[in-house]
């Protein structure tokens, strides 16, 4: 794989990588002549017809790799790249707050958005409740809909801290807010909210998942 800036075309044979995408134009790709690509077996999408570049981009999250056709495909639950793309998103404009939309919102539809106050990036955190024996590596972040009235003066929303922004498809967007939900159960009760924030853990990335 090529890993470059998207450029006007999607050639044949070269695929590009982006932080949550790979742009492709392969032959059996291009020829399939829809907008959306599903699973053939479970019908989950995997990615859509990239009109700037006349190529398909397919979702990371909803992919497999294998090196060798003898190796078993490797795949990465959402949640981490979910982590992924909002820790890019705030080093990349040099912020600890995102305000969290929808990309290519449908007027029709109730907008999702929500607020993110990313508290500490890279923390490890072990739990009776996790599923996992081992401890989890994870970012802590307070949380909240961007929509609720919420009382500004309190001393955490007086914190004059530059906020970023960052677009996610609805259905990621809605299991950010989910995956975020259900990890209040790592937390003690009393940490599960502070103030008119909720608080909540994502896994993500370690060095030994990028090794594997």
């Amino acid at each position: 794989m090529n890993t470059k800036h998207d450029s006007p075309l999607a050639f044949p044979s070269i695929c590009i990588c982006r932080l949550s995408s790979v742009l492709c134009a392969d032959t059996s790709v291009s020829q399939l002549q829809t907008t959306h690509l599903l699973c053939p077996n479970c019908r989950t999408f995997i990615g859509s017809l990239d009109t700037a570049t006349q190529g398909y981009r397919l979702r990371k999250p909803s992919l497999s790799i294998s090196t060798l056709p003898s190796r078993p495909a490797a795949a990465y639950d959402p949640e981490r790249w979910l982590a992924c793309t909002l820790l890019t998103a705030a080093e990349a404009q040099g912020v600890r707050k995102l305000y969290v939309s929808c990309q290519n919102e449908d007027v029709n539809q109730h907008p999702v958005t929500m607020q993110l106050w990313l508290f500490a990036t890279d923390l490890t955190v072990s739990s009776s409740t996790s599923d996992k024996l081992e401890p989890l590596h994870v970012v802590k972040m307070m949380y909240r809909d961007a929509a609720e009235d919420s009382d500004v003066s309190g001393r955490l929303n007086a914190v004059a801290l530059s906020e970023g922004e960052v677009e996610l498809p609805r259905d990621e967007l809605r299991e950010l807010k989910d995956k975020l939900e259900k990890s209040a159960a790592l937390l003690p009760q009393k940490a599960r909210v502070f103030q008119d924030w909720r608080v909540g853990l994502l896994r993500r990335f370690t060095e030994s998942d990028v090794a594997r």
